[in-house]
């Protein structure tokens, strides 16, 4: 459902990381839809596995449906609080902290009217694909796009190899490299087909 690895205990752990957040802006705001978006939107999430903990080794990317907008900074303290319950629902069950670095929450917000007119990029390009995990699913007011512009190929790729930067450090030479080595390889080879 949300990874390739299709192990329900996987999903159980990331469906209860999904309620983490979900309790998180539901109680702050008043949503018409949240939207889950990215790898775990199209079962393509990317885990680490400890001792049976999952470990996200993707963000989980979120779209609010809402009326309006609120401001950036209740939106980043949403995102702030999601990832230290689940950083804490991990540890709770791993008691180690080495691989929690680089899993975020992104929330992003759009209004109905927002959402009929996103612009032609892979991001809003890809929500066709996604899972509401919360209210009315709204997706099928997306534009339908006939190509997107190349300067989103270069995007793709800068994107992923900025995460090789993030993991190459002496310290931290480890296992993720190679992960995260092989995401930029294959956002190059995708980059070329845009």
């Amino acid at each position: 459902m949300y990874t390739l690895r299709k192990e329900k205990e996987a999903d159980r752990q990331i469906s209860e990381h999904l309620d983490i957040i979900k309790k998180e802006i539901l109680s702050k705001l008043k949503v018409k839809s949240i939207i889950l978006i990215g790898t775990y939107s199209r079962g393509e999430g990317s885990i680490f596995l400890d001792n049976r903990t999952i470990i996200p080794a993707n963000d989980y990317d979120l779209y609010l449906v809402m009326d309006k907008c609120p401001h950036d900074n209740l939106i980043f303290e949403l995102q702030e609080k999601s990832v230290k319950k689940i950083r804490e629902y991990i540890l709770e069950k791993l008691g180690d902290k080495r691989l929690l670095r680089g899993f975020n929450v992104d929330i992003k917000c759009l209004t109905l009217n927002q959402l009929q007119n996103l612009a032609p990029v892979l991001r809003f390009y890809e929500m066709r694909d996604t899972k509401t995990i919360y209210g009315n699913n709204y997706t099928g007011l997306i534009p339908k796009y006939g190509s997107l512009p190349l300067s989103e190929g270069l995007r793709l790729i800068f994107n992923e190899i900025s995460h090789i930067f993030d993991y190459m450090t002496l310290k931290n030479f480890d296992g993720k490299v190679n992960y995260f080595l092989s995401k930029a390889y294959l956002s190059i080879m995708t980059s070329f087909l845009i």
